[in-house]
């Protein structure tokens, strides 16, 4: 099984060691009822498997797991994956956050070049309606339909030339302090940021103190300045946009896992689809930071 055997290389890389404790005193101890071998800890005398604290621990399918990242590599719905699989849609849910949860781009700030501009979604409160709230009929827009309004949640996306991405989902509105927050975490201020018109994305450059910063004003007709130009993170944002409509509408507190699934799934549709494969079930057995829900995947207190 490559998934289990992908888990045990990434577990014990290193040597035999407790996934707890980090002692390298472990011995076996049985088997699962799925044949899996058990090992347990002499310094704090806790069991583990090659799954524990993986995104696949308890799943009771570990089988079956290659097969769900192919329809993972091929964003299939989640009723169109349970289809394939033979599993129960629900049971594809769970393993989709559990992914999804453990999946986020590599820390560092964007350097050279890059594109910045807000998105916005329509705000989605999926199996959570909250009371009190009125049904919306279905096809119909509220608020603006450009973008602004309460009903709608904004979204900073940049894009660097070197084809790296960062999306960010902003709390509340698209106001100055929330761009530029989010522009600390995402862009380097010595490189060079390059966006549209927006007065709330100028002020928050000015705040961050980008080295350089380029303002295309669309309606001068300034499309393009030389080398700078906001081409590839509306390309992207234009792909994001479709990607996301099989789903049909996204809860906006699971918005953010979507983001970084796509971010994944733009890096790996260049690999041969068993590279990809070996991609995603390379995520779901790295060990989380935190401890997580065995079900949706949500970071627990300590």
């Amino acid at each position: 099984m490559l998934a289990t055997t992908r888990a045990r290389e990434r577990r014990f890389h290193d040597g035999f060691a407790c996934p707890r404790c980090r002692a390298h005193d472990v011995q076996r101890w049985g088997r699962e009822r799925t044949g899996m071998q058990r090992y347990r800890c002499r310094a704090c005398r806790r069991t583990f498997n090659d799954l524990t604290g993986t995104a696949m621990a308890g799943t009771r399918m570990p089988a079956v797991w290659e097969s769900y990242a192919e329809t993972m590599r091929q964003s299939l719905s989640c009723r169109r994956a349970a289809a394939i699989l033979g599993v129960d849609h629900k049971t594809v849910w769970r393993w989709r956050h559990r992914v999804m949860a453990q999946l986020a781009p590599e820390g560092r700030p964007l350097a050279g070049i890059v594109e910045a501009d807000e998105t916005f979604f329509r705000r989605n409160f999926k199996r959570s309606r909250p009371v009190g709230r009125r049904r919306r009929k279905r096809g119909t827009e509220s608020g603006n339909p450009h973008g602004l309004g309460r009903d709608k949640v904004p979204v900073l996306i940049a894009r660097s030339r070197a084809g790296e991405t960062r999306a960010v989902v902003l709390p509340g509105t698209a106001t100055r302090e929330a761009l530029a927050q989010a522009l600390r975490d995402v862009v380097d201020p010595a490189g060079t940021l390059c966006t549209d018109g927006s007065g709330a994305l100028k002020a928050a450059a000015r705040e961050v103190r980008v080295r350089k910063h380029v303002a295309l004003v669309a309606s001068r007709g300034e499309r393009k300045r030389g080398i700078y130009h906001v081409q590839s993170v509306n390309s992207y944002q234009g792909r994001l946009k479709q990607w996301l409509a099989p789903f049909r509408g996204v809860a906006t507190k699971y918005l953010h896992r979507y983001l970084n699934w796509h971010i994944l799934h733009e890096q790996i549709t260049r690999l041969a689809p068993r590279d990809a494969r070996r991609v995603l079930v390379g995520n779901t057995a790295e060990l989380a930071a935190v401890r997580c829900c065995p079900n949706c995947g949500t970071a627990l207190a300590a």
